[in-house]
């Protein structure tokens, strides 16, 4: 799919679990959501080393009704 994209750069993954998995390894930037929460589920996101990134942003959000306190995060790998 990646090879087919004709859009210009960047191009985004936007899930499911098993496409970050592909994907993660030929990323240079990573945009993440990082939800202060737990909940139930069977899915998860793909191992990763976060010592392989660099945080260059961060926009923290306080919990706001029945949404929880999460935080907006920008990384771009290392080296």
């Amino acid at each position: 799919a990646l090879a087919a994209a004709t859009l210009p750069a960047p191009v985004f993954v936007i899930g499911g679990a098993a496409l970050f998995a592909e994907a993660l390894p030929r990323a240079s930037r990573f945009e993440l959501t990082e939800i202060h929460a737990d909940y139930a589920g069977d899915v998860v996101f793909p191992p990763w080393s976060r010592a392989a990134w660099r945080e260059v942003a961060r926009e923290d959000v306080a919990a706001q009704g029945t949404a929880p306190a999460h935080a907006f995060v920008t990384l771009v790998r290392d080296g």
